[in-house]
């Protein structure tokens, strides 16, 4: 006899940090037509998986990988049968997820990681039904107020030669200032950048982003597929000609508040961010540095937010 299974997820959206508890609730709903339904236990299991596209064009060619598994008993004893009455049966459950769960990603071209969270009823001692699977998102958290990590300023001055067709056409320097290099996810970050043109050039425009690398690597440790691409940018016009100087002293960049932290751990998915600082020139290629930064999930203090 079949019953119909709905697993709902009574928690503000179906977004879990790692760390915390997956609150739900389980509704199982008997017809009253005079039979009982008998089972030895329902299972609530969650599940996280990693998938790796082969083939950008086949999308056929995946591999994957389990890699967490939980498991809580909310019904039964797993030995003898016990009866579930017709009509509908409400049963909370409560389920742990690791403190290291990665966040949970998706890129069309590569691959991705993926949780959800199912049901099993198991009728006898051979046959377990998978009755209700449901996705959820895991926000992965990279607490940077532990003393594992140093909080370092970020002074970063760049100078570069400019090389004219017949010979060189000067220098130009600039200075990236930050409170510190351990970003906030949802945070808005100030920073100061200092231009210094002695070029035969004109500066244009510069700009700061902020770019994600994310290495999936297979069990042997060979790498699958790699992206890199900006998640948030800000930029300003400018017009320095030559022997100026310009400062950006009300720079702020704002970290959006769902990106997954720093990630160095895994063994099949590594996480990385970099600042890219780009200045654009009218009549040259433009000129970029990069400076590594860790991005974390959990806030520090709101006085340290405040100033460059």
């Amino acid at each position: 006899m079949s019953i119909p299974v709905r697993v709902d997820l009574m928690t503000d959206s179906t977004i879990v940090n790692a760390g915390q508890e997956l609150i739900g609730l389980l509704e199982i709903v008997v017809p009253d037509n005079g039979c009982v339904y008998k089972t030895k236990e329902i299972t609530i299991e969650i599940e996280g998986s990693v998938e790796w596209k082969l083939d950008l064009w086949d999308a056929k060619l995946v591999k994957s990988h389990v890699f967490l598994k939980e498991n809580v008993r909310v019904f039964g004893d797993g030995k003898q049968h016990s009866i579930i009455e017709s009509g509908t049966k409400l049963i909370p459950f409560r389920i742990s997820l690791p403190t290291n769960s990665p966040s949970s990603l998706e890129f069309k071209k590569l691959g991705g990681i993926y949780y959800s969270v199912g049901v099993k009823i198991q009728r006898d001692a051979n046959i377990k039904n998978n009755c209700a699977i449901f996705p959820f998102y895991v926000q992965g958290v990279l607490d940077v107020t532990t003393p594992y990590f140093t909080n370092h300023p970020i002074n970063a001055t760049v100078t570069n030669q400019l090389h004219g067709i017949f010979s060189d056409s000067g220098l130009i320097s600039f200075t990236l200032k930050m409170r510190r290099d351990l970003l906030l996810s949802g945070n808005s970050v100030p920073f100061i950048l200092l231009v210094d043109n002695r070029s035969d050039d004109k500066v244009s425009r510069f700009e700061v982003s902020l770019y994600q690398t994310v290495l999936m690597r297979g069990f042997d440790g060979a790498v699958y597929n790699k992206m890199c691409y900006p998640v948030t940018s800000e930029e300003r016009m400018a017009d320095i000609p030559t022997g100026l100087s310009q400062a950006w002293n009300d720079g702020v960049l704002k970290i959006p508040s769902m990106l997954p932290p720093t990630n160095k751990t895994s063994t099949l998915i590594t996480i990385d961010y970099h600042l890219k600082v780009k200045v654009h020139l009218k009549g040259s290629s433009p000129i970029s540095h990069i400076v590594p930064v860790v991005i974390g999930f959990k806030p520090l203090p709101e006085e340290e937010n405040s100033s460059v």
